[in-house]
């Protein structure tokens, strides 16, 4: 799995209380927790974050996929927070996002 975000606020780069926020990035299926794949902090600062991830092994874990058939999904969740500040400059974007499967 591949993606590229950045937090798109519009911010002064010196500001200390605007500009980040949490995207996280879980497998789940209806049966049981979701499996958290990556939580990354986004700051306006840093631009264009991309970022690949080797999920095969989660993935072939029948203890996670039982019962056969079932289906699995990919959350993709911002949350407002960071460092900076919260509640202030949450504006996730999504470039890409490729999941390959073989």
């Amino acid at each position: 799995m591949s993606f590229r975000v950045r937090n798109g606020a519009v911010c002064p780069p010196d500001a200390t209380g605007c500009g980040d926020s949490i995207l996280s990035i879980r497998l789940g299926n209806a049966w049981r927790d979701d499996v958290e794949i990556t939580r990354i902090v986004l700051d306006t600062r840093l631009g264009w974050v991309e970022r690949s991830y080797d999920i095969t092994n989660l993935i072939r874990n029948s203890d996670y996929f039982r019962p056969e058939g079932s289906l699995s999904y990919i959350v993709i969740e911002a949350i407002a927070g960071g460092p900076r500040a919260i509640w202030w400059g949450e504006w996730i974007m999504i470039d890409y996002m490729r999941l390959e499967v073989s």
